[in-house]
């Protein structure tokens, strides 16, 4: 039963990448069969500052935030709903500690996967390599996205790409951490969700 829903939560993630048609179901058997599913309640610390941690994460259930601390103040840098697939780059690449945490902010269930254990999968199946290349380019493309939003686009703009790519992220995520995602203030964010409104 754990198996055949681990399998279900794999195939939505790899629909989301657009790649579920391209792994062969043996590809497919043997990366669930190396699957942690690791369950967290709402604001538990999926990785902490200053851990060591060489695992992909796909988002299966929930919705998780990526933030750094500086000066006593966190700043979110990605808001991860379901679907999502990412490494802590610095970690998983570098062996460095980690300089971001990572926050369940409602109950989740995330899906791992061990960098050495990939690698070894990949030996037998090939065509595994598609899953690090098409998060990668997901995850690079989105933070192009990210930086070009932060520097060129208005409030409103900002707020209209969000809400294109997280549907009812307000009812999902404190206003707070959406507008530090943002990078406007909790002010501004009311000024502008009070306008929609009004449209």
């Amino acid at each position: 039963m754990q198996k055949l829903l681990n399998m279900d939560l794999l195939l939505f993630q790899f629909q989301s990448l657009g790649i579920a048609d391209r792994i062969p179901p043996e590809a497919m058997e043997a990366v669930v069969s190396h699957i942690e599913v690791e369950e967290y309640n709402k604001r538990d610390l999926i990785v902490k500052k200053g851990d060591i941690c060489t695992k992909w994460f796909f988002v299966g259930e929930g919705i998780v935030r990526v933030f750094f601390e500086k000066n006593n103040t966190e700043i979110t840098d990605l808001i991860a709903p379901e679907g999502w697939a990412f490494p802590l780059v610095e970690c998983y690449y570098e062996n460095m500690p980690a300089n971001a945490n990572i926050e369940a902010l409602e109950p989740c269930k995330i899906l791992t996967l061990e960098k050495d254990t990939l690698l070894g999968l990949q030996k037998k199946y090939p065509e595994l390599a598609l899953i690090t290349r098409s998060i990668l380019k997901r995850f690079l493309t989105y933070n192009q996205h990210r930086v070009d939003s932060l520097m060129f686009e208005t409030a409103e703009e900002k707020y209209d790409r969000l809400l294109a790519n997280i549907p009812k992220i307000l009812l999902r995520v404190p206003s707070l951490y959406v507008a530090s995602f943002l990078g406007i203030t909790p002010e501004t964010l009311s000024r502008v969700r009070a306008k929609k409104t009004k449209k």
